[in-house]
């Protein structure tokens, strides 16, 4: 109604941020616009009439933020998920119908998600704890045994439940980039604690083998390009290194060399998170590896790395040819968004430019 239109846009606004699906949002809603239009159009009748009544007196808005946004019933990909939304938005307008038969918000809705389920991967995967190892005063990679082999590709985030008692309001679900390659018999999990974690954090840390974690989703683009012969730059900040991890041990274990750089960004050394696979990736496929810290008091006696944040300076030294890499940042949402402003100002092309998808950490 017009009376929950404000609440619905407020509320709608700060989940779309949120989970950044923003352009899945305005593809549904410019579709579902158009699409009034054109009807209204054929049918000689006002427009402004009909766009209104679509925004107004129709879920058009609630259906946008709340339900084309919930990630169990999402297609996989980015382009997946723009087709369905622009299907929903072309079956969402009152006026489509099929003979005497007329299309509801919630059947259109239903058919996007039976869109999105055929087009998606249909695992479900119980993860049983094999290890946990602590990679740095905050950080565990925790190595799971899964029920059968778990289908991604290197770079992909998972969408994992797990069930525990007295969840807070941010629930039992959580997402987190896969660590582990597809050439792997376990699944790693590499996750950053805070002071005040939330309850799914804290029964994370508390997890034994007896309590299985349990896959619902994988999705994301933040893949390599196809072509091996393309320069690629890896930037990442604490414990964003975790696709980039997928993405090295996947090389490794395939003996594919390609031009890669990688920046490691963390404020102290001990919060270098996979410096295993980083020296494997070095010795065996060329990879350039370099570390800065961001905490000068902190700086250990030896240290042979650079000093300072991934800004403008810092890049253009280390990473001399980077407008002509396909660069892949990952880590905190505030470093990731002033990465890309770094990489703009060298001339990289936004096309050029990948992140990661992180809605929450703690």
């Amino acid at each position: 109604t017009a009376w929950m239109l404000p609440v619905v846009i407020l509320g709608g606004v700060l989940i779309v941020r949120k989970m950044q699906q923003e352009l899945v949002v305005a593809t549904y809603l410019g579709v579902a616009l158009v699409t009034v239009a054109l009807v209204a159009v054929i049918l000689h009748v006002p427009i402004v009439r009909e766009i209104r009544q679509l925004v107004v007196e129709t879920p058009l808005l609630f259906l946008a933020a709340i339900m084309l946004t919930e990630p169990l019933t999402s297609a996989p990909t980015r382009n997946w998920r723009l087709i369905n939304a622009a299907l929903v938005g072309v079956l969402v307008v009152p006026q489509i119908h099929i003979g005497s038969y007329y299309f509801t918000p919630e059947v259109a809705l239903v058919l996007g998600n039976l869109f999105a389920f055929a087009v998606g991967p249909k695992q479900r995967v119980s993860l049983r704890l094999k290890r946990k190892q602590k990679m740095g005063s905050e950080m565990i990679d925790f190595t799971f045994t899964p029920s059968e082999r778990l289908a991604f590709v290197p770079g992909q985030y998972v969408e994992c439940t797990l069930a525990h008692p007295r969840p807070d309001a941010r629930g039992n679900r959580r997402y987190f980039t896969l660590a582990s390659s597809p050439t792997e018999d376990v699944v790693h999990l590499g996750v950053r604690f805070y002071d005040r974690s939330s309850s799914f954090k804290q029964a994370l840390a508390a997890l034994d083998n007896r309590t299985k974690l349990y896959t619902v989703q994988v999705a994301g683009d933040f893949t390599m390009p196809p072509d091996p012969s393309r320069k690629l730059a890896f930037i990442a900040g604490g414990i964003g290194i975790t696709p980039f991890r997928s993405m090295l041990k996947y090389l490794i274990d395939r003996q594919e060399a390609r031009d890669i750089v990688v920046l490691a960004v963390n404020r102290t050394a001990d919060e270098i998170a996979y410096k295993d696979v980083l020296s494997e990736a070095t010795k065996k496929l060329g990879v350039r590896t370099i570390f800065t810290l961001t905490d000068p008091a902190a700086l250990p006696t030896n240290w042979q790395g650079e000093v300072g944040r991934a800004d403008d300076q810092l890049i253009a030294r280390t990473i001399h040819d980077v407008a002509d890499r396909v660069c892949y940042i990952s880590g905190p949402p505030a470093m990731v968004q002033a990465t890309v402003q770094s990489l703009i100002r060298l001339h990289v092309p936004r096309a050029h430019i990948k992140t990661d998808f992180f809605p929450g950490l703690v």
